[in-house]
């Protein structure tokens, strides 16, 4: 059923992996060999996967829109999240300054949760099929729009789009900050 989602670690040392089986394992980059094995409750398949800055949590998103968070140490399961309305998540990534703010990606809704209460805090005003932290943490890049051709700088604090960049001609796939912040491609 193969590979369909892969994340290092902060420290570079782990390699977390995950596929059509459900299950999320942590590789030991050294070694080569399997250190953890975690397995979610309902097997459809790991479509996103990120650690926490600290690289104490990995997070791992499904095709049916639930999202777990993993203890990298013991490998228990912290929390599982579920949107209201399911889809594959499409994207994960903590914030680079708090472990326990999460962005996620599912067909069509961008979200940032609140890991320590267990909750959506809140959604993007518009849908979104991916979402990247700058660096500080204060900005989500959001891929939104028909077709996926527009990008929206996001007030992570409130939600507020900041910034919209539209008319690519093309489905924008990915974006990334520059490590400072003051770019984005």
């Amino acid at each position: 059923r193969g590979i369909w989602a892969v994340a290092f670690s902060p420290s570079g040392l782990s390699l977390a992996t995950g596929g059509g089986d459900g299950a999320v394992i942590l590789w030991n980059v050294q070694t080569g060999k399997a250190a953890r094995r975690m397995m979610e409750e309902d097997p459809e398949g790991v479509s996103a996967l990120a650690f926490s800055a600290d690289g104490s949590c990995l997070s791992s998103g499904t095709v049916e829109g639930i999202i777990f968070v993993w203890d990298t140490t013991t490998g228990a399961m912290l929390l599982r999240m579920h949107e209201d309305n399911p889809g594959e998540v499409k994207s994960l990534q903590f914030s680079p300054t708090d472990n326990n703010q999460l962005a996620s990606a599912a067909e069509g809704e961008v979200a940032l949760w609140d890991v320590v209460q267990r909750a959506m805090v809140r959604t993007s005003e518009e849908r979104g099929r991916l979402a990247v932290f700058s660096p500080d943490g204060r900005t989500l890049a959001t891929v939104n729009g028909q077709g996926a051709r527009d990008v929206h700088l996001v007030d992570a604090e409130t939600g507020a789009v900041r910034v919209r960049v539209v008319g690519h001609q093309q489905v924008v796939f990915c974006v990334a900050f520059s490590v400072d912040g003051s770019k984005l491609a």
